[in-house]
């Protein structure tokens, strides 16, 4: 099963000197500043396909690289 990795989404968000509202924008206001401090701090690990995409593209990666494996 594949999870967002947040401490690799805020890893990558903090490299390119982006806030949190800086992807809010970025994703077409479809993942809040609050979503987004919950996938960091790994309180929510899932979303839509499109929200994905759009997160992984406001971050210049493929969805992929925003994911990791984990057993269960």
């Amino acid at each position: 099963m594949y999870v967002l990795d947040g401490v690799k989404i805020k890893q990558q968000r903090e490299n390119l000197k982006l806030t949190q509202i800086d992807v809010f924008k970025s994703t077409n206001y479809t993942l809040t500043p609050q979503e987004l401090s919950r996938i960091e701090n790994g309180k929510k690990t899932t979303l839509v396909s499109s929200t994905l995409a759009e997160l992984a593209k406001a971050l210049g990666l493929n969805a992929s690289d925003i994911m990791k494996e984990i057993e269960g």
